[in-house]
């Protein structure tokens, strides 16, 4: 007697690379326009995202210490 198989439906892989594609030029564009628009505020930005992503390192990195 054939086993019945445990899978609804059959998995696909992909599928939705266009729409992926298609999102992130758009968003590159909207990044490339708002950095032509206001480079100042780009800049800006871009510092105080830069200094979260420090800030957190360093917590982690200090959490990490105090483990060890």
């Amino acid at each position: 007697m054939p086993r019945k198989s445990t899978m609804p439906m059959p998995v696909t892989t992909g599928g939705s690379g266009g729409a992926k594609k298609l999102v992130g030029i758009v968003l590159l564009l909207a990044l490339l326009v708002l950095v032509v628009k206001h480079p100042t505020e780009a800049a800006g930005f871009a510092k105080s995202v830069g200094g979260f992503i420090e800030m957190c390192a360093e917590g982690i990195a200090g959490f990490l210490s105090q483990l060890s």
